[in-house]
């Protein structure tokens, strides 16, 4: 009796890990569907109104990546003593706005020189 308590134990707890391994590859596959979708339709509709369909990108700088590794503390200081050496060997510095720039001729769009 031991022996076929053991083997049912063992048999429902292999059905059931199988269902949940079911299910799991259930929502991941539902999940890049719908993300293959979204994506379809933003392409579909960027086509539609002209615009150009631009990927999706994560954008990683390789100078930082080695700041994983530094504290949340450190990163706050070195960027505060970056602004406070910036503001410092620039004490004239301003913001330029388009209005500032005057070595450039207007033209109108499309025209020869």
């Amino acid at each position: 009796m031991n022996d076929f308590l053991m083997t049912l134990v063992g048999f429902v707890l292999r059905v059931a890990l199988f269902a949940l391994g079911l299910l799991m590859f259930a929502v991941l596959a539902t999940l890049a569907l719908l993300l293959g979708l979204l994506w379809g339709a933003r392409a579909l509709w960027a086509r539609l109104t002209g615009k150009p369909v631009a990927p999706w990108v994560w954008r990683v700088n390789p100078r930082q990546g080695f700041s994983a590794y530094r504290s949340t503390t450190t990163r706050w200081a070195a960027r505060s003593n970056e602004k406070t050496l910036r503001s410092a060997t620039l004490p004239g510095a301003r913001d330029v706005s388009d209005a500032d720039v005057i070595d450039v001729q207007p033209r109108k769009p499309g025209g020869a020189a």
